[in-house]
Formats: structure tokens, sequence, C-alpha cells
């Protein structure tokens, strides 16, 4: 390969055998190669080609993904962990095709099949979908339901390439951070590797929804792309909702007189993979961005059951974004009242500081506090941040990633795509679902009573996230007080006991999940206490490819998901 002849330079610096081997290992991973020979060639220079050898062997094993499979299949394309994705799809029908197997050949032991596919499930570096510590209040007849879903979820070749695209994507990852290849001096955020996988994804998912349409009742019909395009799918639309949230938050405030902090977490210094100018960090003990996040999730909740102790009360919203080597941390934008201020942040401090609290510069980067200037704009604190991390509106220069903010912008997307990180939550209760679903209803209720509701609808469609927080109870209002909330549709699933699929009829008329689960389809806003729904979806939808056929709805069925 072209790349790899870069290493020619080191050959005389080691026996034949040895360089042919070096080849043999990086060719393996086509997709890394360019990143394993800069890997190789740094080590050789800096620590000689006997520790570069030792590091590429630790390489390629980390880069080994475990397969196996009884049944025929090409193990020389698909026992790497950088495997294409039409090797992760062979793979993962070859798998789904051994479970079905083993489920036709069962004698009816529910116990014996699902130990049976669990193993195989296992062998292949998964989690099984059984806890393997069960809650005390399950019955027998609740775990068999749990492992019959399993065994379903094991037979269907879509759950196995979720999944292994899921893991093979983050052990190749953790691969590179940890070899030092995400950084910003290189590869910000993500590798280029994850970066180009995810806009792969997002091209081929986009394929996917304008190959399709969904067509209702009256025969009316409108293109999944252009569905998702006028909704929060969109980066415009997602940053342009979270300002409107944002400014409404700030009104409020301004009105009670609260006090705004802009708040920073940062993870202990051995959390983070590389140091801030991009050398390796020493203290560093391999936690991936998604243990990270869970440890300043951690973090988190223990500063809010201390302000609830104290009935201290706040509302705003948080960001999660990437260090440049992929290590998240949180930005937030909270309002209190005033007399609560300095007792949050104090909370706020001390427990950001409880883990290593006393290493340098811990006092000055594991929690950050500004307060808010009255007299200037608190969204203006935390837009740049909603921003940079969606579609680099605004933002120029990414000078965490120092790269163009439109590259930055994308790669921390992929980032939180790859890692499963949520990147912005709403800090109190009021539903953003009702908020959206009362969008959908144009015309005034006016038949209403009480007027309020109307009120609220109205607010909604005039884009008035201050008022409808108002009218919902309040920012600070518990869900189970707010005016209204979100009514889905429950059907009971039907039971799946002994079943080696469920019928298509059920699954896709919205009777159930591919698996059997119970459904829950959004329908529009219920009014608490009267029990009053407001419907929001009027339309019965089915999807289909452009220009194909619906399929029939059995009789006393309805399908109940509209787009």
């Amino acid at each position: 390969m072209e790349k790899i002849t870069a290493l020619e330079q080191f050959n005389n610096r080691m026996p034949p055998e040895i360089w042919r081997w070096r080849d043999s290992v990086i060719s393996q991973h086509k997709p890394v190669v360019s990143d394993l020979v800069a890997m190789y060639a740094r080590d050789c220079r800096e620590r000689g080609y006997v520790q570069a050898n030792k590091n590429l062997r630790a390489t390629g094993e980390a880069l080994t993904a475990p397969v196996y499979s009884p049944l025929a299949i090409n193990l020389d394309a698909t026992a790497t962990a950088t495997m294409e994705d039409e090797d992760i799809r062979a793979l993962a029908e070859t798998a789904a095709e051994y479970c079905s197997q083993l489920q036709g050949e069962s004698g009816g032991d529910l116990d014996s099949l699902g130990d049976e596919i669990e193993e195989h499930v296992r062998a292949h570096g998964l989690e099984w979908p059984v806890p393997d510590e069960l809650p005390h209040s399950w019955t027998r007849e609740k775990l068999d339901d749990v492992i019959n879903r399993a065994i379903l979820q094991a037979c269907d070749a879509r759950w196995w390439r979720r999944q292994l695209r899921k893991k093979l994507g983050r052990q190749v990852e953790s691969v590179l951070r940890n070899t030092g290849r995400v950084q910003k001096r290189l590869q910000p955020y993500v590798s280029d590797w994850a970066y180009q996988r995810w806009q792969k994804s997002q091209h081929r998912n986009r394929d996917l929804l304008e190959s399709m349409e969904a067509v209702n009742e009256l025969g009316e019909s409108v293109s999944l792309a252009e569905a998702q395009e006028g909704s929060v799918s969109n980066p415009v639309n997602r940053r342009h909702e979270l300002m409107v949230r944002l400014r409404g938050y700030e009104d409020i405030a301004k009105e009670l007189g609260l006090t705004g902090l802009f708040l920073t977490l940062t993870a202990p210094s051995s959390y983070h993979a590389r140091l801030h100018h991009g050398p390796i960090n020493p203290k560093y003990n391999g936690a991936s961005p998604d243990q990270v996040q869970r440890y300043l999730s951690g973090v988190w909740q223990k500063i809010r059951a201390r302000w609830n102790k104290l009935e201290i009360r706040a509302f705003g919203f948080r960001v999660a974004e990437p260090h440049h080597d992929g290590t998240p941390h949180w930005h937030m934008l909270l309002f209190f009242s005033p007399e609560d201020a300095e007792t949050a942040w104090a909370i706020f401090r001390a427990e950001a500081l409880r883990e290593d609290g006393d290493e340098k510069g811990a006092e000055k980067h594991r929690a950050e506090r500004e307060v808010i200037d009255p007299e200037r704009s608190a969204t203006g604190y935390i837009a740049k941040y909603i921003s940079k991390n969606i579609d680099a509106e605004g933002v120029d220069v990414d000078e965490e990633a120092e790269r163009p903010g439109s590259d930055g912008a994308g790669r921390a997307r992929a980032w939180a795509s790859l890692w499963g990180i949520r990147q912005f939550q709403q800090i109190g209760a009021v539903s953003v679902t009702v908020w959206r679903e009362l969008r959908r209803r144009r015309e005034p209720l006016e038949e209403w009573e009480p007027e309020e509701v109307e009120a609220i609808r109205a607010a909604c469609d005039a884009g008035d996230w201050r008022t409808f927080v108002e009218l919902m109870g309040g920012p600070t209002m518990t869900r189970e007080g707010m005016a209204l909330r979100a009514f889905h549709f429950e059907q009971e699933p039907p039971s799946i006991k002994g079943k080696k699929e469920i019928p298509l009829n059920q699954y896709d008329h919205g009777v159930c999940s591919r698996y059997g689960d119970e459904v829950k389809r959004l329908l529009g806003v219920v009014m608490r206490n009267t029990g009053r729904v407001i419907s929001t979806r009027q339309h019965v939808w089915n999807i289909r490819h452009c220009g194909g056929q619906v399929r029939e709805l059995p009789e006393g069925v309805a399908r109940i998901e509209p787009v």
C-alpha cells in the first residue's frame, strides 16, 4: 500500500521478517492505515523500532473484533473492528441467521435457548438485553417475557447492525484516542475515521428518507426528507428552537428579578486523554467520553439533590461539548433567586471538587462561575456554545478545535452521535413535547374551557416560550403540576411466548414493536385532572417507498403513528 511505503525509511533498522510483519498488521486496518503509519513512525523516531513494534502489536490486538459464528463467513473481512459497513451488514445477517437456527431447533426450553443465544451475543462483545441482576419485583412470567424479547432481537439482523456499529465504532475510536490521534493538533473531538463514518451514515440516512414517503387516509403524501427538513432534526431548526426557549427563560428571569449564573463543570485531570496543548496526559485513567459523561451526570445528581434538600430551585439549559481530545465538559446557564445564588454556587463547587479537588489547577478549572451582567443578554453567554455544537452559525473559527467553525460543529455532532452524549438539556420541568405538539395545532381552540388552554396554544403558535412557561405553571413547577402533559396512546402488546417472529400486521400497524414491546404513540396533549385531550395528529399515516403500495390495515386496527 502506498501509505505503508512511508515506513520503508525504517526498514534498515530491523530484520526483513519484522518489517513484513509490521506491514501485514497495518494493512489489515485499511480505513485507519494513515493513522497507524503515523503512530508507528512517531514511535520509531521517539522510542525506537522495538518499542514501536510492541505498541503496534498492542494496537492491532485492540482493533481485533471478537467474531464467532459456526456458519460460513469470511473471517478475514470481518475480524477487525475497522471493517467496512458492508462487512458489518454481512456479519449481522450471519449472526441473526444462526440465532434463528437455534430458535428453530429449540425443544421449548426457554432458559436453555436463552443461554445459547446469550453466549452467541456475548461472543461478539455485545451486551445481552436481559439484566444480569433481576429486579426483585419481577415474576417468572415477566422474566420469560424479557427473555423472549431478547431472543427476537438476536434473531433480527437490524438489531445486530445497530449494536455492531455502535460497539465497533467506539472500539476503534478508543484506540485512536488513546494513541494520541484525537487532539487539536491532529484530529479534534473525533478521529477522521469516525467523522467520515458519521458523514457516510448521514448520507445513507438521507438517501433512505428521500426514497420514502408518508401517505395518509386521504391519499396525501409527503417526502420523509421534506418532513425531516421541517423538524428539529434539522440543525438550523434545532438551534432556532433552543434560542427561542433560552430567550423566553431569560425574559422570565428578568421579570422575577432572578440571578443568572453561567457555570462550567469539568472532570478531574485523570479523565482527560491529552493535556490542554496536546501532549499525552500521564495521569490518564483510560476513561472513554461516555464514561466521563456518566461521571459528570453523577456529580450533577449530587448537586441537584443538595439543592432540593435546601429547596433551591433553578432553571435554564446545559450544553455538553468536547474538549479537543473528546473529553466532555458542561456549560450551564441557570437562574436562581438572589438569596440562593451563593449557596447554590458553593454546593456546585464543592461537589465538582470532591474527587481530586486538591490537584494542581482544580480550583481554577473544575468549577467556574460567571455572574450574568443584568445589562447584558444572558442568552449571549451560552448562545455561542449552542451554535458551535450544531451548525456554527456566527462562528467563523472553533478555537478549541483550531478549525473552521463548520468543521468543528460537524465533528462535535459526530462525537455526540458516536458516544451517545446528549448535547443539550433543559433544566426545568416544562415539557417541550407539549410545546411542539401545540405548535402543530394552528387553529384556535374556541370551544375549550378554561380559556387558559387556548392561551397556551396561542403562545406556542406565536413562538412565545415565556408566556407558554408561565401559563403551564412556571419554570420551577413540577411535571405533576403542569397544566398540560403529552398524551400517548398505549396498547397492550400481544403475547410473544413461543413466537419466532411478530406478525407484520401487528408491528407494522402500531399494535406492538418489532420485538413485541408495548406501543406508545403520541397523539396530542391532555389537561391535568380533567383528562380532556387536545388532538394534534389529525391523520393516519403509513410509510412506503415512493410510489409504492401501502399495506392494507387489518379490520379493527388503526395505525396511529403520524409523521
